[in-house]
Protein backbone atom coordinates (compact mmCIF):
# COMPACT_ATOMS: atom_id res chain seq x y z
CA UNK A 1 0.00 0.00 0.00
CA UNK A 2 1.06 3.55 -0.58
CA UNK A 3 1.66 6.14 2.12
CA UNK A 4 -1.56 7.96 1.14
CA UNK A 5 -3.61 4.77 1.46
CA UNK A 6 -1.98 3.91 4.80
CA UNK A 7 -2.62 7.42 6.11
CA UNK A 8 -6.28 7.38 4.95
CA UNK A 9 -6.82 3.95 6.50
CA UNK A 10 -5.21 5.08 9.75
CA UNK A 11 -7.45 8.17 9.84
CA UNK A 12 -10.57 6.08 9.25
CA UNK A 13 -9.62 3.57 11.96
CA UNK A 14 -8.74 6.40 14.35
CA UNK A 15 -12.05 8.16 13.74
CA UNK A 16 -13.96 4.91 14.25
CA UNK A 17 -12.16 4.29 17.54
CA UNK A 18 -12.86 7.81 18.76
CA UNK A 19 -16.55 7.52 17.87
CA UNK A 20 -16.76 4.19 19.66
CA UNK A 21 -15.25 5.62 22.84
CA UNK A 22 -17.97 8.14 23.63
CA UNK A 23 -18.97 8.39 27.26
CA UNK A 24 -22.45 7.23 28.17
CA UNK A 25 -24.07 7.84 31.53
CA UNK A 26 -27.52 7.80 33.05
CA UNK A 27 -29.11 9.46 36.04
CA UNK A 28 -30.82 7.44 38.73
CA UNK A 29 -34.07 9.06 39.71
CA UNK A 30 -35.50 8.33 43.12
CA UNK A 31 -39.25 8.28 42.68
CA UNK A 32 -41.86 8.40 45.40
CA UNK A 33 -43.86 5.25 45.94
CA UNK A 34 -47.04 5.77 43.87
CA UNK A 35 -49.18 4.25 46.63
CA UNK A 36 -48.02 6.97 49.02
CA UNK A 37 -49.42 9.60 46.64
CA UNK A 38 -52.93 8.17 46.65
CA UNK A 39 -55.29 10.14 48.84
CA UNK A 40 -57.98 7.69 50.00
CA UNK A 41 -60.28 10.61 50.83
CA UNK A 42 -60.18 12.12 47.32
CA UNK A 43 -63.03 11.60 44.85
CA UNK A 44 -62.81 8.47 42.72
CA UNK A 45 -62.81 8.36 38.93
CA UNK A 46 -66.31 8.27 37.51
CA UNK A 47 -67.91 10.24 40.36
CA UNK A 48 -70.38 12.91 39.34
CA UNK A 49 -69.49 16.58 39.76
CA UNK A 50 -72.63 17.19 41.84
CA UNK A 51 -71.74 14.28 44.15
CA UNK A 52 -68.26 15.73 44.67
CA UNK A 53 -69.81 19.09 45.58
CA UNK A 54 -72.19 17.44 48.08
CA UNK A 55 -69.52 15.24 49.68
CA UNK A 56 -66.60 17.71 49.77
CA UNK A 57 -68.32 21.09 49.68
CA UNK A 58 -67.43 24.05 47.50
CA UNK A 59 -63.85 24.01 46.23
CA UNK A 60 -61.35 26.79 46.98
CA UNK A 61 -61.09 27.44 43.25
CA UNK A 62 -62.76 26.28 40.04
CA UNK A 63 -61.01 26.29 36.67
CA UNK A 64 -63.19 26.71 33.59
CA UNK A 65 -63.30 23.88 31.03
CA UNK A 66 -60.68 23.93 28.29
CA UNK A 67 -60.11 21.78 25.21
CA UNK A 68 -62.18 19.12 23.58
CA UNK A 69 -63.46 17.17 25.42
CA UNK A 70 -63.82 19.93 28.01
CA UNK A 71 -61.55 19.38 31.03
CA UNK A 72 -62.16 21.45 34.16
CA UNK A 73 -60.70 21.25 37.65
CA UNK A 74 -61.63 22.03 41.22
CA UNK A 75 -59.05 22.75 43.92
CA UNK A 76 -59.47 21.64 47.52
CA UNK A 77 -56.97 21.90 50.40
CA UNK A 78 -55.83 18.27 50.17
CA UNK A 79 -56.36 17.46 46.49
CA UNK A 80 -57.25 18.71 43.03
CA UNK A 81 -60.03 17.06 41.02
CA UNK A 82 -60.13 16.95 37.21
CA UNK A 83 -63.42 16.53 35.38
CA UNK A 84 -64.34 15.61 31.82
CA UNK A 85 -67.79 17.09 31.32
CA UNK A 86 -69.40 16.26 34.70
CA UNK A 87 -67.37 13.14 35.63
CA UNK A 88 -64.19 12.84 37.70
CA UNK A 89 -61.32 11.59 35.57
CA UNK A 90 -58.51 12.06 38.11
CA UNK A 91 -57.77 13.29 41.63
CA UNK A 92 -54.31 14.48 42.62
CA UNK A 93 -52.95 14.95 46.14
CA UNK A 94 -51.61 18.41 46.89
Amino acid sequence: MSDKTDKALLEIVGAALLLGMTTVYADNLIMADPDSLINPDAPRSGSLMEDVAVQYGEPKAKRDPVGQPPISSWEYDQFKVYFEHDRVIHSVSR
